[in-house]
């Protein structure tokens, strides 16, 4: 899976994504391999930040982001993933989302419930 992050604020040096999602937890992973993902990247494709290496998923999750800028400060953002899905596709397609989007988000939302 690709999680990607739209609001890249300038001068971000290293974002971490996050999950306390019991169901990530492998047998073979460490603790923070499982629960975390590591972007050191700058922004692509119109200030998009994608961690290429996630999670599995079979549901809607909590995820939280961690971004450390080159001056000392950090931000934080925390989501749902499919509220998080909701917000970018609604941004990205401004006159609507299209169905295959809106129902593939439903389909996760309905796996965890």
């Amino acid at each position: 899976m690709s999680l990607s992050l739209q609001v890249y604020p300038p001068g971000t040096r290293q974002v971490v994504f996050l999950t306390d999602d019991p169901d990530s937890l492998e047998e073979d992973e460490s603790l923070q391999e499982a629960l975390c993902t590591v972007v050191r990247d700058m922004p692509q494709q119109r200030g998009h930040l994608f961690a290429d290496e996630a999670w599995d998923i079979d549901g809607d999750f909590k995820l939280y982001v961690v971004g450390v800028f080159g001056d000392d400060r950090t931000f934080t953002l925390s989501s749902m993933l499919c509220d998080g899905l909701d917000a970018h596709y609604r941004a990205e397609f401004p006159a609507g989302v299209p169905k295959r989007f809106t129902q593939a988000i439903a389909d996760l939302r309905d796996t965890r419930d």
